[in-house]
């Protein structure tokens, strides 16, 4: 498989390929985990090993499954996800050829741990992979066909084991995934894209520790569920405290550790974990015994057991479709403490059911609680995943994954306990009644966020109020005591300063204390930047967010459209800092063409000119910039002062200005000396200068980026400037900021400075008092004074 461009997704043949090759994995995966439930009592009669034993069939799959997950996740950034992702498939395919063929519980039970190994390989990639793979605007599409497709593999489980069951025995549960996996791995071979990597080191005992502390926490649970000896259990309390205790010391203090524990500070996210972890207690509680249960009140044709299960996971589906559009209506927490309390009655009327009970009669408790799961599960994982900053998807889907699988353990474990305790016959009727319960605990936390979401049709309805421009309350006189909430999603001590006192300033940064939810519900201001940027999610966690400021030019991750459907208007530095950008560009380009840093070293060291060869002056050069905005325009004002022969390259010809127009940005590099980058950043212009550009610029040619780090391949400049293939690079941006390459840092040819080309008074100055222009006048009366492009047709602006 070749690379190609995913600045907006893999072309449509490939598109369908892939999501192909990706869900069918899902569903190997989600079904191995699910439809092995109903083989459980067949697996124990053939082995003849007691009920609770074959639980580990299960058990250690999601343990395998579990502590790798975020590992596996880590080591997909570093070297790829369609690495991971295709090792994972083979794995998960060789294994499950290995249950298929044995008939000792041992190594099933070694192959099932490779299997949930290799589950972890799909399953901690899949999302990342389909963010390359679905263009921007069709990527919740995308997500939504994986999560449906998961849900369904899994809930469909049960049914579907059963027959498979009936006709080929449990060993065909294992060997349908064969011939499964061997398409998909070669469908993935040719259509799973290769992903930009990122370049750090795997933290190799960070991962042993979680993975270590997190297997003994799941081990023990088992253990107690399986009654163990007592110096044994001992042993795994033990060892999970000291496991957890020395992770917690080594990882706590990092911004973004392997575990989220920054993410669990935040109560929104914390809840939705605890809400998910007691619902997948009350789930994997019943869907255990379920088998057990129906055999008990006179069911005993694996067939009928699972067509009288499949309302269950019928309901799901048919729920699941549905549920997003309920939150329209309805809160998130409405829609999870209503299908909970529902998922509650109905295993509570499973519970009561009697020998010889109706067909119908079972049905209907399934339905029901399948209605209340499929109510549940959407909701939950939506605000799970917008509880958490943009920066932090990665980790916030790994531990709506893990408190899935933490779930479904204990549920495991219980069972586990009721069978030894009670045998088939009497544990299923409790386990029952206890998952009833746990169904209720999980309703009572989901309760405690009500009030704190607002629902889209609220947000709807106040983004048609703004449009409109009907009477909105933010148009008129506004008492700025009432609305002195201001957060900031960056550092800008200076512009705190002198907002501090007029406002009350909150912190929204990673690694800090969490704002408040109440904070959150009532603050109408946000400070950022470009680089830092407003994500759907995140504008969402504000229901009465109003204004979004960015500090500088730049706004190119605030998502535009999400802040126009809710009404937001959104303001920038526009031209604070174009003349201190210019100046910059201009001065860090003589730098590295006249080499000062070089002569300026040896000057000092007394070394006069040293083995310094003569260096070139811009004087008659021809410069070419790209991105002709406010800041791009005066680059080229003061280069055309050494007389350089200016070109440039942007979205479209400025007929304007006298310089040459390049619609590609090859053949500007192919024309010119220098190449300045002042365009802005998106994905539009990701890696705009690649290694093509910068074959075509040369060897004796330069570069300056002043703009942002994604718009320059660094893996390409690094091999070019290492190699000779351009004379030298002046770069004050960065893709990893505030990380700068090794690499970069190590060459002689490089002039760096870290993000400083705004870095004056002046511009300071200027910034600071549009800041409070926009803030204060928006506040008074509705009105900005620099609103970004896309904003300038919305009413609540000056013109």
């Amino acid at each position: 498989m070749n690379r190609v461009d995913l600045s907006d997704g893999v072309p449509t043949p490939l598109r369908y390929l892939s999501i192909a090759t990706i869900t069918l994995a899902v569903t190997m995966s989600s079904l191995d985990n699910s439809m092995v439930n109903v083989a459980v009592p067949a697996v124990a009669r053939d082995l003849n090993i007691p009920p609770a034993s074959a639980i580990w069939l299960v058990s250690i799959y999601q343990i395998a499954l579990a502590v790798t997950l975020l590992p596996l996740s880590n080591l997909g950034e570093i070297f790829g996800y369609r690495r991971v992702y295709l090792c994972g498939l083979t794995l998960f395919t060789i294994s499950s050829a290995a249950v298929a063929a044995s008939n000792s519980f041992l190594t099933i039970m070694l192959a099932r741990c490779m299997q949930g190994l290799g589950a972890a390989g799909i399953l901690s990639v899949n999302i990342a992979l389909i963010r390359f793979v679905y263009p921007k605007h069709e990527l919740g599409k995308g997500i939504g066909i994986n999560s449906f497709v998961a849900a369904s593999a899994f809930t469909a489980g049960a049914p579907v084991g059963s027959l498979i069951i009936k006709y080929f025995g449990w060993h065909g549960l294992f060997a349908v995934n064969v011939p499964t996996g061997i398409i998909a791995f070669l469908v993935a071979l040719y259509s799973i894209p290769k992903t930009p990597v990122f370049a750090r080191s795997f933290d190799l005992g960070g991962a042993f520790l979680y993975s270590a502390a997190f297997g003994l926490l799941l081990f023990t649970f088992n253990g107690f569920g399986h009654e163990q000896s007592w110096w044994l259990m001992a042993a795994l309390v033990f060892g999970t405290v000291l496991f957890w205790w020395a992770y917690l010391q080594r990882e706590g203090q990092k911004p973004t550790p392997l575990l989220p524990i920054d993410l669990i500070r935040l109560p929104l996210f914390r809840m939705a974990v605890l809400t998910s972890i007691c619902s997948f207690i009350a789930q994997m509680s019943a869907i255990l015994v379920l088998p057990f249960f129906i055999e008990h009140i006179g069911y005993h044709d694996p067939a009928v057991i699972g067509l009288l299960t499949t309302p269950w996971p019928a309901a799901v589906i048919v729920t699941a479709l549905v549920a997003g559009n309920l939150v329209d209506r309805f809160s998130a927490a409405q829609l999870c403490t209503g299908g909970l309390l529902l998922l509650a009655a109905g295993l509570a009327s499973l519970a009561v059911l009697e020998v010889g009970a109706s067909p119908i009669r079972i049905a209907c408790s399934m339905a029901v609680c399948g209605v209340g799961f499929g109510l549940f599960q959407s909701p939950n994982n939506w605000a799970l995943i917008s509880a958490a900053p943009p920066a932090r998807s990665g980790a916030a889907s790994g531990s709506l994954n893990s408190a899935r699988l933490v779930g479904q353990s204990l549920g495991a474990a219980i069972v586990a306990i009721m069978l030894t305790e009670f045998g088939p016959n009497g544990a299923p009727s409790i386990c029952l009644f206890f998952g009833a319960g746990g169904a209720i605990i999980a309703a009572c936390v989901s309760a405690l966020r009500l009030g704190a979401y607002a629902t889209r049709s609220r947000e709807a309805a106040e983004a048609a109020a703004v449009s409109s421009g009907a009477h909105d309350n933010r148009t008129e006189a506004m008492d700025s005591s009432l609305l002195n909430d201001v957060v900031f999603k960056i550092e800008a001590r200076e512009y705190r300063e002198v907002l501090r006192g007029r406002y009350s300033i909150h912190d929204m940064m990673a690694g800090r204390p969490p704002v408040s939810g109440e904070v959150l519900a009532k603050a109408k201001v946000l400070v950022t930047t470009g680089f830092a940027g407003a994500s759907e999610d995140e504008i969402r966690m504000m229901p009465n967010l109003s204004l979004i400021c960015c500090i500088g030019t730049g706004y190119e991750n605030v998502d535009i459209p999400a802040a126009r459907r809710r009404g937001v208007i959104v303001t920038h530095g526009a031209g604070a800092n174009a003349s201190a950008v210019a100046d910059h560009a201009v001065a860090i380009l003589l730098a590295i063409m006249r080499n000062i840093y070089m002569f300026n070293m040896v000057a000092k060291q007394d070394l006069w000119r040293g083995n310094l060869g003569p260096r070139p002056i811009p004087t008659g050069k021809r410069a070419g910039v790209i991105g002709l905005g406010a800041i791009g325009q005066r680059i080229a004002r003061r280069l055309e002062a050494f007389d350089m022969d200016i070109g440039y390259h942007s979205r479209s010809e400025k007929p304007e200005f006298s310089w040459r127009y390049y619609s590609s940005v090859v053949d500007l590099a192919r024309d010119v000396d220098c190449l300045i980058v002042a365009a802005p950043g998106g994905t539009d212009t990701f890696h705009i200068i690649d290694d093509e550009v910068l074959s075509a610029l040369g060897p004796n040619g330069f570069l300056v980026n002043v703009s942002r780090g994604s718009l320059v391949d660094t893996d390409a400049l690094v091999r070019r400037l290492k190699a000779g293939g351009i004379a030298g690079a002046a770069l004050d941006v960065f893709e990893e900021e505030p990380s700068i390459p090794s690499a970069l840092r190590e060459l002689s040819n490089v002039i760096l400075t870290p993000h400083v080309a705004a870095f004056a008074p002046e511009v300071h100055t200027v910034s600071t008092k549009l800041l409070l222009q926009n803030i204060e006048g928006f506040l008074r009366c509705g009105a900005v004074v620099s609103p970004v492009p896309e904003m300038r047709d919305t009413p609540a602006v000056t013109r």
